[in-house]
């Protein structure tokens, strides 16, 4: 995690006078601010030298505040009314907006924070998760156009325990880069996503008390910044449970300076089908620092052939998002990959969207447009059979990031590194703005 504006090693700098003294000793200009820069004993900058300084905190009145609040507005988060008074409502609001950028959120507003928001208004996240083969590859190739990685590594059981190792290749490019890194747990059992494993687990208090102190101590032993919850499958009878385990989880964690993300099946309106009806947008949205709207698999390998995102669809997903749960918490959940089926049957199968493009080159056939979906499409025979593959690339991603400016969105994710074409990676830095 990022320094603190408000930490210096237990020194505390507790009037303006040491710190203009300071200054003069070290021969720097007089401001009256401290920065990273400042030689007290350490690279940092403190709560006495925050106070001392006039930096911004809980109390603050005065134009600067009134900036604070319009910035922080603007940027998708509640400092409730523009009125220059620094109170408990844009307390919550610069402690939320400390935890997504990866800062330590202790409500006040030094140079790290201030920087953090005058970039986060222009700059949107893009996290991509990191899962399987290809995956390091494309981590240490393109990781610069990422402000995050997911490390997709961890699973609870129904007892609580978390199991599973962190990725060192995620470990090692954050040392190196910066990068933000979260932990993903998910409910998979044996043959994949568990909604019994996920009921059970939630209907035992001890089990949610046993891995909320096992998730918050996966973040503080390996330094992710937050826990990403891809709980899959749950059903619509755990609503309120998924919901009450999810405000569990992420009091446990804000009170540690670290964050909460979402990864959540996709819906266009809280209609409680059973795919997607435990997922309560509204609710889940109030206890966390971000949700992600898995917005694909619109056609799979179990239905008929078809896109696996149309843009249209996708555009419902992100405006009821953003309307649920507001604009700047929402990361579009985008795919990377395509379907291969058997022509006119509901026989399909998973194939990257590098390989699904080398395929059409092998085979010598033409790419056509859908225009309903707005995705890539050929087809191909294999063995005297008729084949049809639809996959995401470059252009169908165009698309998708429109919406991203179009909606207020705060960022993406993308599932996953190593499945992509390489071409998306230069469309992403360009429209969204590279790393934060």
């Amino acid at each position: 995690m990022v320094s603190s504006d408000t930490y210096c090693g237990g020194v505390i700098v507790r009037l303006r006078k040491a710190l203009l003294v300071t200054f003069l000793i070290a021969g720097l200009v007089m401001t009256g601010s401290a920065g990273p820069w400042t030689p007290i004993g350490a690279r940092c900058s403190g709560d006495g030298i925050a106070r001392a300084a006039g930096l911004l905190g809980l109390g603050s009145t005065g134009t600067d505040v009134v900036y604070l609040q319009e910035k922080l507005a603007a940027a998708g988060f509640d400092p409730g009314p523009a009125d220059g008074v620094f109170g408990p409502r844009t307390l919550a609001a610069v402690q939320s907006f400390q935890r997504v950028r990866g800062l330590v959120p202790d409500g006040w507003v030094g140079p790290l924070t201030w920087r953090a928001i005058e970039e986060g208004v222009h700059t949107s996240r893009v996290l991509g998760y990191y899962y399987g083969p290809g995956a390091a590859e494309s981590l240490w190739t393109y990781g610069e156009r990422l402000s995050d990685v997911a490390d997709f590594g961890f699973r609870v059981k129904a007892t609580g325990e978390v199991t599973g190792e962190p990725a060192p290749d995620v470990l090692g490019f954050a040392e190196k880069n910066g990068t933000g890194i979260w932990a993903v747990v998910t409910n998979e059992g044996m043959t994949g996503f568990d909604g019994r494993l996920a009921h059970a687990f939630l209907s035992s208090p001890a089990a949610r008390q046993r891995a909320v102190e096992e998730m918050a101590r996966l973040c503080r032993v390996n330094g992710y910044q937050g826990i990403v919850l891809d709980f899959e499958g749950v059903v619509p009878e755990d609503r309120g449970p998924f919901s009450s385990f999810a405000e569990q989880l992420a009091k446990k964690l804000h009170a540690q300076g670290l964050a909460l993300g979402l990864a959540v099946p996709a819906k266009t309106a809280d209609d409680s089908p059973e795919w997607n009806g435990a997922y309560d947008y509204r609710a889940l949205g109030r206890v966390a620092d971000w949700i992600a709207p898995m917005a694909y698999d619109y056609h799979w390998s179990g239905s008929t052939p078809g896109p696996v995102a149309p843009l249209s669809w996708v555009r419902e997903v992100a405006t009821y998002a953003a309307t649920a749960v507001g604009a700047k918490k929402v990361l579009l959940g985008l795919a990377a990959y395509g379907y291969d089926w058997v022509a006119g049957t509901s026989r399909g199968v998973a194939v990257p969207s590098y390989r699904a493009r080398s395929l059409a080159y092998q085979q010598g056939v033409s790419h056509y447009w859908d225009d309903a979906g707005q995705v890539p499409y050929y087809v191909y025979s294999r063995s005297g059979t008729r084949r049809v593959v639809f996959y995401e690339n470059e252009y169908s991603l165009a698309g998708k990031l429109n919406l991203v400016d179009e909606l207020g969105l705060g960022g993406i994710t993308i599932w996953r590194l190593g499945l992509e074409v390489p071409e998306i990676w230069p469309l992403i830095g360009e429209r969204l703005g590279g790393r934060h």
